[in-house]
């Protein structure tokens, strides 16, 4: 079987990660770029990646590409592509991006491509949008005339894992939390902290890679329901990765709202992560001298229109920690615009967050 050709998509500002995450798991000739990384694999790889990458928004599958400059060229293409063998489920929406190109309406491509699929595979109906992993989602890219059709592998966007059914008030995505965490240096070997905790994202996620805990675990994907999936060996590979790993390092969530610790804890016995230490607590009521050695300190804290938040005083405390402590790692997540006035702050990512620029720094 020959292999796919693969498109990681991943969040502008996180491809670093997502490459390092593709590398551990021995993927070769990774070719990064702008928003995703391009490799091949086989069925194989498409199982590892979605167990173990953790900062990856989808894996995309290649599938045709081809020159268009007019309705009738892409017609004419697309009607050559193997529709039937293609699509394992009977209902597929279409996501149509176009830049710099003479097919410029985007829904009139989608139309022109809705009415080849559907009368080449009889039966088959096109839905507005992706409302689960059964929805085969169908990307086409146009770029100076230049088409690339895709089929997207995952399903419903990776970020939602599906072990967190209570989310706090501007949740963090868990791709960004897991990036946070790939970006601080912390391996599970010392204590992790979210001391503004919210529904638990950091700490859960944390917890997951740190116990080596697969994330197929709690959801299903879009290529378990191609026509050619090897079911069989599928299962036998969930079977070999169902040993999660011990870690004595304590992780633990504090948050000053007791809605938000219970949230998270409902989400940690969700997803089977018992261990996690949960805590109503202030921040500003911690003493240093409370915090165990070596402890990573990560955290979210409000930012933005949806929440406001001063930031001066959560500098100034953090700031003090790391002057007493430095062998505390301490990292936040904060909008770029109000970290321009705090330059003694090393950045590590920019990234979008519920649509605002953000930054992830550490203390110094």
């Amino acid at each position: 079987m020959k292999p796919f050709k693969l498109f990681a998509a991943v969040q502008p500002g996180l491809e670093p990660y997502a490459q390092q995450e593709l590398a551990a798991l021995g993927i070769k000739n990774l070719q990064p770029e702008k928003g995703g990384i391009n490799f091949v694999g086989h069925y194989t790889t498409l199982f590892k990646v979605h167990a173990w990458c953790r900062t990856i928004s989808r894996i995309l599958v290649r599938q045709d590409a081809f020159h268009a400059s007019s309705f009738w060229e892409l017609e004419r293409h697309a009607a050559r592509m193997p529709w039937r063998q293609l699509l394992g489920s009977p209902r597929f929406c279409l996501r149509v991006h176009s830049y710099h190109s003479r097919l410029y309406h985007e829904d009139a491509i989608a139309q022109r491509l809705q009415k080849i699929i559907e009368a080449a595979v009889p039966g088959c109906l096109m839905t507005a949008r992706q409302e689960s992993a059964d929805d085969q989602l169908i990307v086409v890219v146009v770029q100076r005339d230049e088409v690339q059709i895709s089929l997207d592998a995952s399903g419903m966007h990776l970020h939602k894992r599906g072990y967190m059914p209570h989310r706090a008030k501007a949740p963090l995505r868990e791709t960004i939390a897991a990036a946070m965490i790939l970006a601080s240096g912390w391996d599970g070997s010392v204590p992790l902290w979210d001391l503004m905790c919210g529904g638990g994202t950091i700490p859960l996620e944390a917890a997951m890679m740190a116990q080596k805990i697969p994330l197929q675990n709690f959801r299903s994907y879009s290529y378990q329901q191609w026509k050619d999936f090897p079911a069989q060996r599928y299962q036998q590979f969930v079977q070999e990765n169902q040993q999660p790993s011990s870690t004595s390092a304590p992780i633990l969530g504090s948050d000053i709202l007791p809605k938000n610790i219970d949230a998270a804890r409902y989400n940690a016995a969700h997803a089977h992560l018992p261990a996690i230490q949960w805590q109503e607590k202030d921040i500003y009521s911690i003493d240093v001298t409370d915090i165990p050695m070596h402890t990573c300190i990560l955290s979210n804290p409000p930012y933005g229109k949806r929440i406001a938040h001063n930031f001066a005083p959560l500098h100034t405390l953090l700031a003090s920690w790391k002057k007493q402590r430095p062998d505390l790692t301490i990292g936040v997540l904060m909008m770029q615009d109000v970290l321009k006035s705090y330059p003694d702050l090393v950045p590590r990512f920019s990234v979008s967050n519920g649509g605002l620029l953000t930054q992830f720094v550490l203390f110094t």
